[in-house]
């Protein structure tokens, strides 16, 4: 049995998500990390020669991440009676699905022409459903909220972003409205509950671009306004320290599928263990 751990990193003000996940700055290319996380500002913030340039032209990236190799570990998940449930969704050190898709990998492209492109959005949701939050990996955007709601009809949960500043100790009531969390800079968090369910876990990348996102079930990921011309594309197991694909794409107009691989091997991947709950900002 593999006791439950994930990766930890928390990030400093130099925009040191982009050097932890492998990648290069986004948008210039001749930009630092630091120059990237500056540049981006708020999330919805617009690049300030905006109204003044036609907006560029864009495609989608979309595709499918899966895993070969050797399958995934067991995990020790200890649950109370009405959670259940959970030891399916917690049970495995990494999520597989149909034809070896994968679960929960973090895809990012970068490299692209232009300034780094802002979320659309204002929040990032999650929903909490069998006393998991439904994904063991969230990406957001700095700027972005991380709104958590609770379906459940019955338990109540206390969710937090450890690594950020604790503003108030909110509790996430059956169907109620949603806990917003607000993550601050580019970071690497943790996304956990204060109600006797340690195992609830997800890895929260707050990047300073919006160009990333999460597989599903099926390991299917789709990442809308990428800036056309040469870019780059990784993909990250979080759990590991070193599961990671990536290579060099040409973005157009439209559709562009693109599917990456990742291996598992027993022997050799590292699984990075996870530091004890803090409330509070740890830096």
């Amino acid at each position: 049995m593999t006791t439950p751990r994930r990766p930890f990193f928390f990030a400093s003000r130099s925009g040191a998500v982009a050097i932890f996940l492998g990648l290069a700055a986004c948008g210039n290319r001749n930009a630092s990390p630091t120059a990237s996380a500056s540049a981006s500002g708020s999330a919805m913030a617009a690049p300030a020669d905006s109204a003044a340039s036609p907006p560029p032209k864009t495609g989608t990236v979309l595709g499918r991440v899966t895993i070969k190799g050797d399958p995934p570990e067991d995990v020790e998940v200890k649950t109370a009676p009405e959670c259940n449930v959970a030891k399916g969704f917690y049970g495995k050190v990494f999520r597989v699905g149909a034809d070896r898709g994968l679960a929960d990998a973090l895809v990012a492209v970068t490299n692209y022409p232009g300034d780094p492109v802002p979320a659309r959005t204002p929040a990032k949701d999650v929903y909490i459903a069998d006393c998991s939050f439904g994904t063991r990996t969230v990406v957001a955007t700095v700027g972005q909220r991380i709104d958590v709601s609770n379906t459940d009809t019955k338990l109540s949960f206390m969710p937090y972003l450890d690594g950020a500043p604790f503003r108030a100790q909110l509790v996430a009531m059956p169907q109620g409205k949603a806990i917003q969390l607000r993550p601050g800079e580019a970071a690497h968090y943790l996304l956990r509950d204060l109600m006797q369910h340690p195992y609830m876990i997800a890895d929260v990348f707050v990047l300073p671009y919006a160009t990333a996102d999460v597989t599903g079930a099926d390991g299917r990921f789709k990442i809308e306004g990428v800036p056309v011309g040469k870019a780059r594309i990784d993909a990250k197991l979080p759990v590991f320290e070193h599961v990671t694909t990536g290579k060099d794409i040409e973005v157009h107009e439209g559709d562009n599928v693109v599917d990456l691989e990742l291996r598992h091997d027993k022997a050799a991947d590292k699984v990075v263990p996870i530091p004890e709950a803090v409330w509070g900002d740890r830096h």
